[in-house]
């Protein structure tokens, strides 16, 4: 894994040997996974579901299981979850385990409505007899998180990464989907960037921290790659007295639309499971980018505060509706942003717009500036905006 892997992880794994001695298309491996002289090339792909009012749409669960399922002997699977009921991934996980992958995971102890410790959990029991390298549940009953130290922390991270797999290296799966069953019959969204050996690394690092459950209340962890151009941003992020207040200067999302500026056909589309009034700078920020003359959508799943909606209600360019089975979360900006004329960003992860995904829970965001991406996250966005409702 290189130099980068912390002492705790590499130390464990060198006990571990001498015990043991010894959107391109979904569901498809994307064109730049093409290998040359083994090492695959950077890319990316995107994966959303579609569910109707009486079908789930399995398409991101699929999509995870045949990542696993193509990881080989030898190579590596790391996981960060925070509820986990469904069996096909842990399966697929117990079945790579048995190959000779070496699986990792770091999962919240408790998981939504305390859905991990229920003993009719199947998934959970697959994964207690499975002899993973490694299986952490993190917290106690002060908290549930890996990261944070913080009262009622979670670990809300859906993240995998995988060494190799299906023509791929160094993949990182970043998506708003738990592993239940309600989460297939709601909208979400996944990404995977692969090629990316520096991302890999820093996942590598922060899966080793949570895994060891080295607690912190400020954990803001940035890193950028231009390999495969992506940034990403951890939480808990602490305000700057080390608090939890909605602080302008210390909220990530505000802070990268800070760098919005007018151009014409300037838009902003946001597609956040929750939005509260403890991001009043988003608000702030977004009402700044209408104004400037960009246009902006907002669609809310079901936790759209009042707060919120009154203080985008008839705004300048602004346009609110709200899809009550979104469990997405993502940010499509194609603007002018900081420096350069056109761009087209994608912030997108388990970060919902809300308080404690800023300030206490354990959350990933990351930003993705690929082509591929944009353009399956603003088909997407344009999908579930018309089933929206105002």
């Amino acid at each position: 894994m290189g130099a980068k892997i912390s002492a705790g992880k590499a130390g464990w794994r060198r006990a571990a040997a001498l015990l043991f001695a010894g959107t391109l298309s979904l569901g498809a491996v994307p064109a730049q996974a093409a290998v040359s002289h083994g090492v695959a090339a950077p890319g990316a792909y995107t994966v959303f579901n579609n569910p109707t009012a009486s079908t789930p749409d399995y398409r991101i669960e699929n999509d995870l299981v045949s990542l696993v399922d193509g990881a080989p002997a030898g190579s590596e699977i790391h996981g960060e979850m925070f509820t986990w009921t469904r069996t096909p991934v842990a399966t697929a996980l117990k079945n790579a385990q048995a190959r000779g992958v070496k699986v990792y995971l770091a999962i919240d102890r408790e998981g939504s409505g305390g859905a991990n410790l229920k003993p009719d959990n199947e998934a959970v029991k697959i994964l207690k007899a499975a002899g993973l390298t490694r299986l952490v549940f993190c917290g106690n009953a002060t908290y549930s998180s890996c990261i944070s130290n913080r009262a009622g922390a979670i670990n809300h991270n859906k993240v995998f990464m995988f060494s190799a797999t299906k023509g791929m290296t160094n993949a990182v799966w970043v998506a708003s989907q738990n592993l239940t069953s309600t989460q297939n019959t709601q909208f979400n969204n996944a990404v995977v960037v692969h090629g990316d050996k520096p991302l890999y690394d820093f996942f590598d690092q922060h899966l080793d921290s949570m895994l060891n459950q080295k607690r912190t209340s400020d954990y803001n962890k940035y890193f950028n790659s231009e390999t495969a151009q992506v940034r990403a941003y951890l939480s808990p992020r602490a305000d700057s007295s080390g608090g939890t207040s909605a602080e302008h200067a210390t909220d990530t999302v505000a802070q990268v639309l800070k760098y919005v500026k007018f151009e014409s056909g300037c838009t902003v589309d946001v597609a956040h499971a929750q939005f509260t009034g403890p991001r009043k700078p988003v608000i702030d920020e977004l009402i700044r980018i209408g104004k400037l003359g960009c246009k902006v959508r907002v669609l809310i799943g079901e936790n759209l505060s009042q707060y919120v909606r009154d203080a985008l209600k008839g705004q300048t360019n602004i346009t609110v509706r709200q899809l009550t089975n979104l469990h997405s979360k993502y940010i499509v900006v194609k603007s002018h942003y900081n420096t350069t004329a056109k761009r087209q960003l994608v912030f997108t992860g388990s970060h919902n717009l809300t308080g404690p995904a800023l300030r206490t829970h354990d959350e990933t965001l990351i930003r993705v500036e690929r082509p591929e991406v944009s353009k399956g996250y603003s088909d997407n966005f344009s999908a579930i905006w018309a089933k929206g409702t105002a």
